[in-house]
């Protein structure tokens, strides 16, 4: 994955960890399913769409990222947010337990964050992680 999604990743997750030191556990986990929803809709929804298979092979996690493709074929992105949402309903009741990844295994999902489509010619994930970075900068 490019530098600036790791950079923007690396920066939201300093800016959070600084944040939750000052909410009580429960009031972070209501935020972080807030925020693990709104990144992977910002996701999911500006990830170019040919097929539909990008966008189908989102995948939210909890503790351990995914490690497959997936056969999902989603080209508005909904199944694939609606998916993602129940796997946020296994954070309830865990506090600050759990870690959150959204990965995509297709083999040029990197090309297409670089911008290797008109559609989305500043990537996906770098722009949502900026924006939520930006939220709580």
């Amino acid at each position: 994955m490019s530098d600036a999604v790791y950079t923007n990743v690396r920066e939201f997750n300093k800016t959070l960890e600084h944040w939750a030191k000052d909410v009580l556990p429960q009031e972070f986990e209501i935020v972080i399913r807030k925020l693990g929803l709104e990144a992977l809709t910002s996701i999911v929804r500006s990830t170019p769409v040919k097929t539909g298979r990008a966008r189908g092979n989102w995948q939210l996690t909890i503790d351990f990222p995914a490690e497959d493709e997936i056969e999902r074929m989603d080209k508005n992105g909904q199944a694939t947010i609606n998916s993602g949402l129940r796997r946020l309903s296994e954070l309830k009741g865990r506090g600050f337990g759990g870690i959150i990844f959204i990965t995509n295994n297709v083999s040029y999902i990197i090309e297409l964050e670089e911008g290797s489509s008109q559609q989305s010619p500043q990537g996906m994930v770098a722009v949502t992680f900026e924006h939520l970075n930006s939220i709580f900068g």
